[in-house]
């Protein structure tokens, strides 16, 4: 009941429940990781154990960086192969005057040719106003919606930057410019996707930064530039997930809150099986057990991660 309060120490299995869900949808069989020796409530972390292996893609890469894969995984690596693909990191811009213009006037490109938000694909700048000595030109993406207008001799700052200029003869209503908007990579650099095994697109990764989204690597240039397609597989081994007493300062995934031990395991001679409530239910959080040393901001952090997997802790954990 809502404001009931709980005190005593119960050392039975599962003593520590308020309740749980039907057909014991609350419960998960778990193993113990070897070592450990652990009282029925104990708040558990979930080890992520496992290997991670790189290479270059199939046929090799122009560029001649590298990728570090490293074997400390983050704690919801995925098993199988994830894809690292070099996108880019910049833009290439050019621009070609339609063969059939009458007007003789040029396009120079500003450097850079492109802001932040530029579509690739092709441009058209066309004229859609003629004057003597001038003229307007509109401005449709490579989607070919409408984006803005600029009149000869003006500077255009939008997601592609020019200047057109007049020549002779003049521009006439229908002449047209083509801008090229490319990916492309910046010397010593790069920007690279990374999907995983099941599909899921994850934040992009940067060359000479290190990456720590379900995977640990870095890639670092080296020697000839990468090229837009260059690519790297990492293949994720997981080993199966062992349970251990959680502590926010181990560094194996333990550090992650995972469920609550249901009763009293002693795996001093090796792993042990056991249950754990991992989900749907209420528990009196008086019946915890914590590591030795837990501080009362341990103990609140703690409680704050069961409830994030749906165990809601019906009474304040002591001090």
């Amino acid at each position: 009941m809502p404001g009931q309060v709980f005190t005593s120490r119960v050392t039975r299995g599962g003593g520590f429940m308020v309740s749980e869900a039907e057909h014991f949808r609350s419960r998960s069989e778990i193993t113990v990781a070897d070592g450990e020796v652990l009282l029925a409530g104990a708040v558990l972390g979930k080890i992520t154990a496992g290997s991670a292996s790189s290479a270059a893609k199939a046929g090799g890469n122009t560029g001649g960086g590298t990728i570090t894969a490293s074997p400390a995984l983050e704690n919801d690596a995925v098993a199988g192969v994830y894809h690292i693909v070099c996108i880019g990191g910049t833009f290439s811009v050019s621009r070609a005057a339609h063969a059939g213009n009458t007007g003789t006037g040029v396009m120079t490109l500003a450097n850079p040719a492109f802001g932040a938000g530029v579509a690739t694909g092709v441009w058209r700048v066309v004229c859609t106003t003629e004057a003597g000595g001038g003229g307007t030109f509109s401005i449709f993406s490579p989607d070919d919606e409408f984006v803005d207008e600029v009149a000869v001799g003006t500077p255009y700052d939008g997601d592609i930057k020019f200047t057109i200029a007049d020549g002779t003869p003049d521009f006439v209503n229908g002449d047209s410019i083509l801008v090229t908007v490319v990916d492309a990579v910046p010397s010593n650099g790069g920007v690279f996707s990374v999907t995983g095994p099941n599909g899921a697109i994850l934040p992009n990764a940067t060359e000479g930064v290190a990456y720590t989204d379900q995977i640990d690597f870095q890639i670092d240039d080296v020697g000839t530039d990468f090229v837009v397609g260059d690519a790297f597989l990492v293949t994720v081994v997981l080993d199966a997930a062992q349970y251990k007493e959680w502590n926010p300062t181990n560094d194996d995934g333990s550090e992650v809150v995972a469920g609550v031990l249901w009763d009293d395991v002693d795996a001093t001679d090796g792993p042990v099986k056991g249950a754990a409530v991992t989900g749907s239910a209420q528990v009196n959080g008086g019946e915890l057990v914590w590591f030795t040393g837990a501080t009362s901001g341990n103990k609140v952090t703690g409680a704050a991660g069961l409830e994030a997997l749906g165990i809601r802790v019906r009474t304040s954990v002591p001090a």
